[in-house]
């Protein structure tokens, strides 16, 4: 069975062409995007993962305001953190 396509497959490119490239949002690491069957251990720590900014668990939308790219290991690094609180974790708490 085919798996249907994602979030990522859709929007990834609209949000990449937003934000400037694909990068990974919090930590800024270049993403891998597409279907790549044979990705090493560290590769597949860089895969492209769309992140909603609010969770839709939350009530966060599929819209492009409250999506980022983001990479595997970030994305699932956060789970449901707040935003702000993770973000901090890489900008440095210069405020």
């Amino acid at each position: 069975m085919k798996k249907a396509p994602t979030l990522t497959y859709f929007l990834g490119p609209q949000i990449a062409e937003r934000d400037g490239g694909w990068k990974c949002h919090y930590c800024g690491c270049d993403v891998i995007y597409g279907h790549q069957p044979y990705l090493s251990h560290e590769e597949c720590k860089r895969k492209c993962h769309v992140d909603h900014v609010i969770p839709r668990a939350d009530g966060g939308t599929d819209e492009l305001n409250n999506l980022v790219l983001a990479c595997q290991t970030c994305n699932l690094k956060r789970g449901r953190k707040p935003y702000e609180a993770f973000l901090q974790q890489f900008r440095g708490n210069s405020q």
